[in-house]
């Protein structure tokens, strides 16, 4: 096992790729490995090809004639191939990588989410590695996933409980399922971060017809279990004189995506909720800056970080209930019985003839992210997670 004063040689797995806008597993990976690399020590990132060729920001860069390697800050991505399949594209990816990860000597091997958990047992019994898994969340229980899937996902899960040498969780909420379904000892509370960027006025964002405070903001993967569908029909019925954005992608629910899409033209909304689809990271921090209101209806999260992005730009936020939501929120914000339209649309009434109430929030959701989710203070914990002595 490392000493703690050593430089470490750490491989990633199990994401997407960055840096981009993908998701939590893919921004936790972004940020601390990034800042790994800063404090002197040697870490790889296992990325799909397709992710970086079609994602990948200007800062990455090819060495030499490398195709299969880019560095980014630092840190040195290693893209492979994967089957771009909904059910495929994670476990391939991960066993490939796995797999190639056997050719280089390694301190700390550490998988993110449950599905690439699945590969812990071969890294644990034949790697002298300090083996490390990270819960996102329960991926088991989205809804795009059929029987077959939640029963690889689950054994996923079971193998981050006991195939690793320390386990960590996004949430005090995981952390305690896995201390009550597993009995677990090592296993620790390690929440996402958030970067504390400056306001942008509105410039590139523009482009979609909006004004500052004039909107309300969805920003997110389009997936049904982030409920972006209850938002329209929230909308749809009070009809505010303000428009809805929703921002963001998907890479396999592009049906549901056309669903809400056709919803809206029907209602004949479709000059006043706005789908923008993937947005820069510029973007993204315009529309934050700029929103009347931030609305996330889950269903299902880890710790939601677009909800600190949110309230680390001072912004207002009404989220569904559910226990990830209230834990990201603390004293700040608005909750609504998650599912319920009536009640969101309650909710969100009452914020929209309410703007005292909006702007209230601001300083509140500022303090709460710079106390609580500092990136440099959740390096600092990952950082001994890597090093401390196992009993």
């Amino acid at each position: 096992m490392p000493a703690a004063s050593q430089r470490l040689r750490i491989v990633m797995l199990g994401i997407r790729g960055f840096p981009g806008s993908l998701g939590g597993a893919e921004n936790f990976s972004e940020q601390t490995a990034t800042r790994l690399a800063a404090r002197g020590h040697d870490v790889t990132v296992y990325c799909r090809r397709y992710v970086l060729e079609e994602w990948a920001k200007p800062e990455v860069e090819t060495p030499g004639r490398l195709g299969h390697l880019r560095t980014y800050r630092g840190v040195t991505l290693k893209l492979l191939p994967t089957v771009r399949s909904k059910h495929l594209d994670n476990i391939l990816h991960t066993i490939q990588a796995t797999v190639d990860s056997f050719g280089r000597r390694y301190d700390v091997i550490h998988y993110h989410s449950m599905g690439p958990c699945l590969l812990l047992p071969v890294a644990y019994w034949t790697r002298r590695a300090r083996v490390v898994a990270t819960a996102h969340g329960l991926d088991w229980t989205r809804a795009k996933w059929g029987g077959f899937a939640k029963g690889v996902i689950h054994a996923g899960e079971y193998c981050s409980a006991h195939f690793a040498h320390v386990t960590t969780t996004v949430s005090k909420a995981l952390e305690q399922y896995y201390k009550d379904k597993y009995g677990k000892r090592h296993v620790y509370y390690l929440p996402t971060g958030v970067e504390m960027n400056p306001s942008r006025k509105l410039d590139k964002a523009r482009r979609w017809g909006i004004e500052p405070e004039r909107y309300i903001l969805f920003l997110s993967r389009i997936t049904p279990e982030k409920g972006a569908h209850y938002l329209v029909e929230a909308y749809r019925r009070i009809r505010p004189p303000m428009k809805l954005v929703v921002a963001g992608g998907t890479m396999f629910e592009q049906s549901y995506t056309d669903t809400l899409r056709r919803s809206v033209k029907e209602a004949g909304l479709d000059d006043q909720i706005i789908f923008t689809g993937f947005v820069t990271d510029e973007e993204m921090e315009e529309l934050f800056s700029n929103a009347y209101l931030y609305v996330l209806p889950s269903e299902i999260e880890g710790l939601p970080h677009s909800l600190l992005q949110a309230l680390s730009y001072g912004r207002c936020v009404l989220a569904s209930d559910i226990e990830a939501c209230r834990e990201a929120l603390g004293e700040c914000g608005y909750t609504f019985r998650s599912t319920d339209v009536d009640d969101l649309t309650k909710q969100l009434a009452r914020l929209v003839e309410n703007p005292d109430l909006v702007r209230a929030e601001h300083d509140k959701g500022i303090a709460r992210v710079k106390r609580e989710y500092d990136w440099e203070k959740v390096t600092d914990r990952l950082e001994q997670l890597y090093t401390m002595p196992l009993a």
